[in-house]
């Protein structure tokens, strides 16, 4: 039985297109299972992947995301999200003891509406396979 596959939204270095400005990104692997953050997991966040790829390029123009590349993956459980998206107002105590930075993006954010982009998968390990799609900008010299 072949395993579904999913979409992974990555920078060109392989770290998580969301958290890698923040200094938490996850660096996924090519071939080789990478697992969430314990501290995270435990508070209910796993990785995020999208189930489809036009989920995945959804959420690249939603997000005005650049120089990301989308992977082709295999991912080990889903998770249920039962969490809101990070930033919300209401896990502002939980997070600040392990990350201080989530202090500033929920100031910056507070009081306004996030949801999880259509078709986010969480799961406990995401294995990159095969790039699909490369959106980075090469800059002239």
């Amino acid at each position: 039985m072949r395993k579904r596959i999913y979409y992974k939204v990555v920078t060109n270095e392989l770290k998580s297109i969301v958290q890698h400005d923040r200094g938490l990104g996850i660096q996924y692997k090519i071939n080789e299972y990478v697992s969430p953050l314990v501290e995270l997991l435990s508070i209910g966040y796993g990785l995020t992947v999208f189930s489809s790829i036009e989920h995945a390029k959804k959420a690249i123009e939603n997000n005005w995301w650049e120089d990301c590349q989308i992977w082709s993956c295999h991912i080990k459980d889903v998770l249920e999200v039962g969490v809101p998206c990070m930033g919300m107002p209401s896990y502002y105590e939980k997070f600040v003891q392990y990350y201080n930075y989530l202090k500033q993006s929920i100031e910056e954010h507070s009081g306004k509406d996030y949801v999880w982009p259509k078709g986010t998968i969480m799961t406990n390990g995401v294995k990159l396979l095969k790039i699909i799609e490369d959106r980075t900008v090469e800059l002239l010299e």
